[in-house]
């Protein structure tokens, strides 16, 4: 019975790390769409430009420019709070639900549900974009074969891609 048990706590715990795996590995692939959209280019650069707004708006802007008319670029924390709330306020214009979003105090909570809270409003968003069809990329495309997700990035490539909807069909 005892055996019984472990093994069926080491699946459990396997299944877990599993899954984390795939979260983050969503996460960095919806990281990496942000990363094209707002042209920064540097990893240490990169999270505190998240935190603070600017990554956000740059991306939001790189889909529909103009959407954001004011990005701030003062580190008060109040200042920044502005950004953020002006990228989630432009991601429901394009019509993204609240339920696909975070609130603005999640992007700085260590909480890790909060952090996934953001992480799965990233990847919504680059969800979201392939629906558009005033959007011209890039593009994430995903779908999970097993644990490995497959990608295709795309920016007015035909060779690449013709449309979001038949680049999935290519990878499914």
């Amino acid at each position: 019975a005892n055996a019984k048990a472990e093994a069926a706590r080491v699946l459990a715990e396997e299944k877990k790390a599993r899954r984390r795996k795939v979260i983050q590995e969503r996460f960095d692939k919806a990281l990496a769409f942000l990363i094209m959209l707002s042209n920064i280019d540097s990893k240490e650069e990169f999270m505190p430009a998240l935190r603070d707004g600017r990554i956000l708006c740059a991306a939001i802007n790189r889909i529909r420019p103009g959407i954001v008319p004011k990005v701030e670029t003062s580190t008060l924390k109040s200042r920044t709070r502005l950004n953020v709330s002006a990228f989630l306020k432009a991601c429901r214009t394009l019509g993204m639900s609240q339920d696909q979003l975070f609130m603005v105090d999640e992007l700085w909570d260590e909480e890790q549900e909060n952090r996934n809270m953001v992480k799965d409003a990233i990847f919504n968003l680059a969800s979201h974009v392939m629906e558009m069809e005033t959007y011209p990329g890039p593009y994430l495309i995903w779908t999970q074969k097993g644990a490995d997700l497959v990608e295709l990035f795309g920016q007015n490539d035909t060779s690449l891609l013709e449309t979001p909807k038949r680049a999935m069909a290519k990878v499914q």
